[in-house]
Parts: structure tokens; sequence; C-alpha cells
């Protein structure tokens, strides 16, 4: 997980989240990575519970938004692979959903 920030801090000029809460929080990479990644799986129950509470906002709207967040999930934790930056890795993804979708 977290293989763009390699790419990020390749040149050592420019520090990534992940540099910032290792040294904010004084942990190692791994313990990053680890934090990281319960907040993320919080962050998804917070967006799912939402979904569903939702009526404020009319559903078309909220599905764009639930929409982009599950791309991004999607375009950057394909196989552990920045999908952004090496787009052939999301490739198949793309040809599953637009070109040969399967319909319910």
């Amino acid at each position: 997980m977290f293989v763009h920030l390699k790419r990020e801090s390749k040149g050592g000029q420019v520090l990534t989240v992940m540099d910032c809460y290792k040294q904010q929080y004084g942990v190692t990479k791994q313990e990053a990575v680890s934090n990281f990644v319960e907040l993320i799986e919080e962050t998804w129950k917070d967006v799912n519970m939402d979904w569903v509470e939702t009526t404020f906002v009319p559903k078309e709207i909220a599905i764009q938004f639930l929409n982009y967040a599950q791309m991004c999930e999607a375009i950057y934790n394909r196989n552990n692979v920045d999908g952004y930056s090496d787009p052939h890795v999301v490739k198949e993804d793309v040809v599953a959903l637009f070109i040969d979708p399967i319909l319910i």
C-alpha cells in the first residue's frame, strides 16, 4: 500500500504525508502504514454509514461523490500500485467496467 509515496519521495526533496506523519508521531514506516490503513477503513465505514443515513442531499448528488471516492480507492490501491501515474495497471478494470460490463 502507498506505493505512490515512493514515487513522490524518490528525489528526496519533497516530503510525503507519510514522512510528515512519521516525524510528527515518532513512528516507523510500518506503523505509519498500519495507522493509515486503519484510518482508511474507519473512513469507509463513515462514508457507508453517511450514505445510508443521507436525507438532506439528493441521492443523485451523493452518488457522484461516492463514485469519486470509490474511483480514487480503485486507482490508487490496485495491486498496491499507483494507477494514476501508471495507468496500464488499471486497464483491465476500465475494460471490465466500461467495455465489457456485467449486466445485472
